[in-house]
């Protein structure tokens, strides 16, 4: 089975998906975001984050510098350290303003690395810890992407529906749509 080409170093924002698979890729894979999240005018999905009681408006300059090194180190494509600077993140910033993020880049180090069971895991917790961020689409999508590679015909259809239902307009849909229609 091929293994998936390194994250694109380019900066885009947190919803955007690469359009083309990189040579031997089995799936999409998602570019790395920009450090600040996409304004809420710029995308289709809801506004992200959860409560303002659990996440910051405004990050500290600690936690700014924590998830931009931790981002600097998955655009290296050195998947094993991002997952612990991730894990280190989440740990000391479990209400800070990229958590959301920071949760949905853990997930995908896994995800680039075949490591799926962990990865659906850690997308599980994007969709399940955060319904109102802008990542929950590309987490669903990786849910079904990850089900259809493991064979989990079933499991990746629901997915994937799932995701074109909740959020119609969005890029991650149009993709979702494209693996359904292939799966026909």
């Amino acid at each position: 089975t091929p293994v998936p080409a390194p994250i694109s170093p380019a900066t885009v924002a947190p919803t955007q998906t690469t359009s083309s698979l990189p040579p031997g890729a089995a799936t999409p894979i998602t570019a790395v975001p920009s450090v600040a999240p996409a304004p809420a005018a710029q995308t289709a999905q809801p506004e992200p984050a959860v409560a303002a009681t659990q996440q910051a408006a405004v990050a500290s300059p600690e936690e700014q510098a924590a998830y931009e090194q931790a981002l600097n180190i998955l655009r290296e494509g050195r998947y094993t350290e991002a997952a612990d600077a991730y894990r280190t993140f989440l740990s000391t910033y479990p209400n800070g303003r990229y958590v959301d993020n920071a949760q949905y880049w853990l997930a995908e180090t896994q995800y680039v690395t075949r490591q799926f069971p962990q990865a659906l895991d850690e997308f599980g917790k994007v969709v399940n810890n955060f319904p109102n961020s802008t990542k929950v689409p590309d987490a669903q999508l990786k849910m079904g992407y990850i089900h259809y590679e493991q064979g989990n015909w079933v499991a990746a259809r629901e997915q994937l529906q799932s995701l074109v239902q909740r959020f119609p307009d969005s890029t991650a849909a149009r993709l979702a749509n494209e693996r359904l229609q292939r799966m026909s």
